[in-house]
């Protein structure tokens, strides 16, 4: 082209002219184009919201100028520029960015930020919004109350709700000890102490775990036990016979004196308490002494306790230390309760098989004792029951002139116008430490001698002892 220009007789200053001005249009073109193409400076992300909360979905732009940005839920336009295509009024704009107030399930989805550049190209990105939804849970039983016998099998289940999938925990209320996992929790040959309010628990670590309650009631035969299958009474004195009754559903209990059934009267009243039911007497008569049954039933069966009204004296309780007197005596104290006068306490006591005499047997030396004695002291009457308060009798016995270091054992029962109390446990002590258990000698068992009774004061009994050895060879018991 050049040499064509050179042939007409061109400068070559006229030829650059030329070869610009056929280059501008090229060249406008060109910087038109560059100044206009736009940009999406964003990149594309997954937005996860809690359900009503306010999310911001970025769209960071450069060189728009005057193209139209487009906000897309889906295909459907949300935004054109800023004109609000939808009517939302939980939607707006920050400049590029799209903000949506108090988001619910049906704003999840995708969102197209958006150019129109070229028709087959479009410059967009892509946001997707996960909404997330703290959990819930429901029962899949009617009711929340589930019936089932003693023995058997159960199952309970729930199921959950929410975003994500929320895990499912059991246990029982006011526990945390976990029970089991997911949306069942079976149980087989259930007991009674099963009964008791179960949790299903839903939790998927959007907001606060959510808890629903199945209460499994348990059902079976009474259970009976008494308070106390021996209780001492008195003539004319009142008394109190309790038993606990557990049971569901519910059981009739009644009282019955061996086959009578009993009712409330001017001397008896049924009272019930809870699962207590008791059966109180005003003023025990001769024919109050005998055994009480306390009976409970109810559709799965019926079940009893028997109690005992009775006049004999409990059985003594020795006291924990023993007193030394001196001189090889030694006083051992006992209590015992009874409504009526202590007629006779009879006690037992033996050397204990030591090291020293290997396969020797001591044999027990019985001791009879009348009330009226000297050695039997009455203390007044102390409560042993919050109810009934019962007489409490002390006595004591004076051994005499037993083994120094040496272990004894003591045993002692009590008697009254009703009979003979048990034997009370066995006691024993050291005669060198006075501070542990009862007693005996390498005596003769003299339990079938006629008594010999001294009834005048202590000095004469200290004196008589001296001749204790002598008498026992020949069968003689002394009697204090």
């Amino acid at each position: 082209m050049i040499s064509m220009v050179r042939s007409q007789g061109l400068s070559e200053g006229m030829v650059a002219s030329i070869i610009i001005l056929l280059s501008l249009p090229w060249m406008v073109s060109m910087k038109s184009t560059l100044q206009i193409k736009p940009e999406i400076l964003t990149p594309s992300s997954t937005y996860s919201v809690q359900v009503g909360k306010r999310v911001e979905l970025e769209c960071t732009t450069a060189n728009l100028q005057s193209m139209v940005l487009l906000w897309k839920e889906g295909p459907r336009v949300l935004f054109a520029g800023t004109m609000k295509v939808r009517r939302d009024d939980r939607m707006e704009l920050d400049g590029t960015n799209l903000i949506i107030r108090n988001v619910t399930k049906k704003d999840e989805g995708e969102y197209d930020c958006e150019i129109e550049v070229d028709r087959s190209q479009p410059v967009f990105i892509r946001h997707f919004l996960e909404i997330l939804v703290p959990p819930t849970v429901e029962s899949e039983h009617s009711e929340n109350d589930v019936l089932v016998e003693r023995g058997s099998s159960v199952t309970v289940s729930c199921r959950a709700q929410g975003n994500p999938s929320p895990s499912i925990t059991w246990s029982r209320l006011n526990s945390h000890k976990v029970l089991g996992k997911g949306g069942v929790l079976q149980m087989s040959n259930i007991s009674r102490h099963q009964t008791g309010v179960y949790t299903c628990t839903a939790d998927n670590g959007v907001g606060n775990p959510h808890s629903l309650h199945i209460n499994i009631k348990v059902l079976y035969k009474p259970e009976v036990r008494a308070e106390t299958s021996l209780v001492h009474g008195g003539i004319g004195h009142p008394t109190v016979l309790s038993c606990r009754v557990d049971s569901l559903p519910f059981s009739d209990v009644r009282w019955y004196r061996g086959t009578m059934l009993l009712e409330t009267d001017h001397r008896r009243y049924l009272r019930n308490i809870g699962s207590k039911y008791s059966l109180e007497i005003s003023s025990l008569q001769l024919e109050d002494f005998s055994t009480y049954t306390c009976t409970a039933g109810n559709k799965l069966g019926s079940s009893t306790a028997n109690i005992t009204i009775s006049g004999v004296p409990s059985v003594p309780k020795l006291q924990t230390s023993v007193q030394q007197e001196g001189n090889g005596n030694y006083k051992i104290s006992w209590t015992t309760f009874s409504f009526s006068s202590i007629e006779e306490y009879t006690l037992l006591y033996r050397k204990v098989l030591d090291v020293r005499s290997p396969g020797k047997i001591y044999p027990w030396t019985t001791i009879q004792m009348m009330e009226e004695e000297e050695n039997s002291e009455i203390s007044a009457p102390s409560s042993a029951s919050d109810t009934v308060p019962l007489p409490s009798h002390s006595a004591s016995f004076l051994l005499s002139h037993i083994e120094d270091k040496a272990e004894y054992e003591v045993r002692v029962r009590a008697r009254n116008s009703f009979g003979e109390s048990d034997m009370s446990e066995t006691f024993r002590f050291h005669t060198n430490s006075v501070e542990t258990m009862p007693v005996e000698s390498p005596r003769k068992d003299v339990s079938g001698c006629q008594p010999l009774s001294i009834k005048n004061s202590v000095l004469v009994v200290l004196v008589v002892v001296n001749f204790i050895q002598v008498l026992i060879s020949d069968n003689v018991c002394i009697v204090f």
